[in-house]
């Protein structure tokens, strides 16, 4: 026998009570006859000994009430092993996207629908959907049937791949369900996404059996679309999309977009893997004044499911600006402030200047901050704060001593820029073309951004600034910063007159422009909403499909809706029944896209003692933890009993010995 507590067995120190007690009250040595009870002769013997008897019995069964309490919180359970009866498995099944690859459902079901066929009377199955948290669809019970049924008429999901909680469940409930083999019928498709975070050191329950399916091949012609941002094509507004390309290295697809069913815009395009495909598709005579849903979508590769894509474009889509006062005289024209009012009617992504509020910064909004006074008290401390809380920023330095100040604190140091003289300026070199800030301008040449006069700079140094272009010296001129959670862009330079004339310059906007749309992304978009997100809706309405791959219902919602299929929807607000309703767009999860596989299958060795690809018996004796084995067997429960029937016992000797 084992305990589970063996620290209460300590308690046991407590039986010298009662046998103290018991000699305390022994019979004194020296023995006086009465006179009067001389008569009574071999009788009184008799009863004296009888009751002697009673009180030895009496200080045993106490002594055995101890023991037995004691033992009962110890916790004790015999032998950590069992023989178990039937059969028990469990499908766990993928609902992923990736599971919509050709043929690839229909083969992984029928393969666990095979290892359904030999249970009978007896044997126990259940069906567990792995994502985005384990669910039961059917619990594991004696119902083969059902289980059957459920499984022949499943269709794949638009989740997203997870392994872990899914295999820790049902490995779990079939190490407590009591037969004699157990095994888990892994229908997935091995799928590396999924395999990440699962912790291959911690075995299964001893004598759970994972089956793994016959490996999937891989697609021959994979590619998904990412995500879509609204942008400029020269005079007309035009809409982004970016597509990861996986199999095979390049391969040419046809995008296609198209609102209310009608196509607006088609487009050859050239993909290449490992590489990033941001395409820009122009889209002529859009308007801005209504919200407006588009489909974008590629010609259907071997996972069609990540090949569509919905993107929204609002009527209330307009990015808000919030700029620090300019710190000059009553006369001084803030460039800065006109140029990002003069995108207002871009329909692309229109930009709106505001005031800084005399309060806590808004998150949602993009701040510039220029000139001393943001780094002094009490605008320091509200600049902190917004970085903190995930705020996105836009820096414009001049070389002061508080922003130097305050940099140091960032890991940054400054270094002043001077020109050898005023006719030799400044320039800007070596943009990084890539980055998305710069890749709208790069279309149209960066040569613009090469002319450019400055007469006075400064250069940001630090392990945590990736230089965006660099000074004549190639020191970091404009950078991206991300340290501690904060994320922010800094410029060595103003937009004074003094001492640049890029105001002046054509590039100015459309620079301008392109740094507060890219802050503006770098945050949490309320409008990029995938599935199984929870999306906030005001009060209560009506949530109804607009275009979806799977017909969905009409359902009332109360505060939030958390949407398992793609697709646009609309809500209507039951306190405003004559509105249009508000757009919503709901795409795929795009990390779900990689169909590589998880590439060391040694890791499936390291999870159960045997891992096989068919169907056969396991273990007829299976092994339990302590705490298993004790949670079975309840020996406590049996042992309290026990002490109270004794201590019954005793109370009735107790009485009859006191007197």
């Amino acid at each position: 026998m084992s305990f589970l507590l063996p620290l209460f067995l300590s308690g046991t120190v407590l039986l010298g009570v009662p046998v103290l007690l018991h000699f305390l009250r022994s019979k004194p040595q020296v023995s006086i006859i009465f006179p009067t009870l001389r008569f009574l002769g071999p009788t009184a013997v008799r009863e004296t000994n009888m009751h002697r008897l009673r009180r030895w019995i009496t200080l045993l069964l106490r002594c055995l009430i101890i023991l037995l309490v004691c033992a009962a919180f110890s916790r004790p359970f015999w032998s950590s092993s069992r023989l178990g009866k039937g059969r028990a498995c469990i499908v766990a099944v993928d609902n992923s996207f990736s599971m919509q690859t050709a043929g690839r459902w229909q083969a992984l079901r029928d393969w666990a629908g095979s290892n359904l066929t030999d249970l009978g009377p007896g044997d126990q199955a259940g069906i567990l959907l792995m994502n985005p948290t384990p669910r039961w669809l059917v619990p594991l019970s004696d119902n083969i049937d059902q289980v059957r049924s459920t499984l022949s008429s499943l269709d794949p999901g638009y989740e997203t791949t997870r392994y872990d909680a899914a295999l820790r469940l049902a490995g779990d409930t079939l190490a407590h369900s009591g037969a004699r083999e157990m095994s888990i019928v892994w229908m997935g498709d091995e799928q590396g996404l999924g395999w990440r975070g699962v912790n291959f050191s911690n075995p299964l329950p001893s004598g759970v059996n994972l089956k793994l399916p016959p490996v999937q091949s891989l697609p021959k012609r994979q590619a998904g679309i990412v995500k879509t941002r609204w942008d400029i094509a020269g005079e007309s507004p035009a809409l982004r999309v970016e597509i990861a390309q996986f199999l095979p290295e390049h391969d040419t697809r046809v995008l296609t977009i198209s609102m209310n069913g009608k196509i607006v815009a088609t487009q050859n395009v050239l993909l290449d893997a490992g590489q990033p495909n941001s395409i820009l598709v122009p889209l002529t005579g859009i308007t801005a004044d209504q919200d407006q849903g588009f489909k974008v979508q590629l010609d259907p590769d071997d996972l069609p499911a990540d090949d569509t894509f919905y993107a929204l474009h609002s009527s209330e889509a307009r990015t808000h600006v919030l700029v620090t006062p300019l710190e000059g005289g009553p006369d001084s024209f803030d460039f800065l402030r006109h140029a990002i009012d003069s995108t207002k009617e871009v329909l692309a992504a229109p930009l709106e200047a505001e005031d800084i509020p005399d309060a806590e910064w808004p998150t949602q909004a993009v701040v510039i901050v220029r000139g001393n006074k943001p780094f002094q008290s009490p605008l320091v401390d509200r600049l902190d704060h917004f970085l903190k809380a995930g705020g996105a920023a836009w820096i414009l330095l001049n070389g002061s001593p508080d922003q130097e100040a305050w940099m140091k604190q960032q890991h940054l140091d400054l270094k002043p820029e001077t020109p050898e003289s005023d006719d030799s300026p400044l320039h800007l070199r070596n943009w990084d073309a890539d980055h998305p800030l710069i890749t709208p301008l790069a279309e149209s040449g960066l040569m613009t951004l090469l002319g450019i006069n400055f007469y006075q700079g400064v250069s940001i140094t630090g392990i945590n600034a990736t230089p965006l272009a660099t000074w004549d010296d190639g020191t970091a001129a404009v950078a991206e910063v991300s340290a501690d959670g904060e994320h922010f862009l800094v410029s060595g330079f103003d937009f004074d007159r003094e001492t640049t004339d890029w105001p002046l310059k054509a590039s100015f906007v459309p620079f301008t422009h392109s740094a507060a749309l890219w802050l503006a992304q770098q945050q949490p978009i309320a409008t990029d909403w995938r599935v199984g997100d929870s999306i906030p809706l005001k009060g209560e309405g009506t949530w109804e499909s607009v275009d979806a791959p799977r017909a969905q219902p009409t359902i009332k919602v109360t505060g939030s809706i958390r949407p398992e299929v793609p697709g646009l929807y609309r809500y209507n607000d039951a306190a405003q029944p004559d509105a249009p309703g508000r757009l919503y767009a709901v795409n795929l999860k795009s990390e779900e896209s990689d169909p590589t596989i998880w590439d060391t299958p040694n890791d499936f060795l390291a999870l159960s003692g045997q891992v096989s690809r068919v169907s056969e018996p396991r273990v007829a004796t299976i092994n339990l933890s302590r705490e298993d084995a004790e949670d079975q067997q309840r020996v406590w429960w049996w042992l309290l009993a026990l002490a109270l029937i004794f201590l019954l016992a005793e109370l009735r000797l107790a009485n009859r010995t006191s007197t």
